[in-house]
């Protein structure tokens, strides 16, 4: 009885001993499992931060190429306010010319119109020489 009992007890031995080695390698697959995870998960944060510092580098980009932008657009504005007075100016200007070219356009009529006057007197005087001439031949000749 004893023998056999011994017999059983080591077949049980021997079966929990198979069990706990292939529970052993079990572990160590999973072990592996487990380590080739946290190799892929190292990876993914890795990439992950590559991902950030590249977009942080982008945003930095983005907002240096902004602020050049807006550095650009008022002078821009500057410039455009400055050629708005400059144009401003010129309407001035311009209508100050033209004010004293109606001035002057008045005074040439005014001018024109005493000269036809004086061309007339003028043509008056000289009918009037001309026939005081003629009396004064007729008188000598007589």
């Amino acid at each position: 009885h004893s023998y056999a009992a011994q017999v059983s007890n080591r077949e049980e031995l021997s079966r929990a001993q198979q069990q706990l080695g292939e529970l052993r390698e079990k572990l160590d697959q999973r072990d592996t499992e487990c380590a080739a995870m946290r190799i892929q998960l190292e990876q993914e944060r890795e990439m992950r931060r590559n991902d950030q510092a590249e977009a942080a580098c982008r945003v930095a980009t983005l907002e240096t190429s902004c602020a050049s932008l807006k550095v650009g657009l008022e002078h821009r504005d500057k410039e455009i306010h400055a050629a708005d007075a400059r144009m401003l100016h010129v309407l001035r200007s311009k209508e100050a010319l033209q004010v004293q070219c109606d001035a002057l356009r008045s005074r040439l009529q005014v001018c024109e119109r005493d000269l036809v006057v004086a061309r007339s007197a003028l043509s008056h005087s000289t009918k009037d020489l001309a026939a005081a001439t003629q009396s004064g031949v007729e008188l000598e000749a007589a």
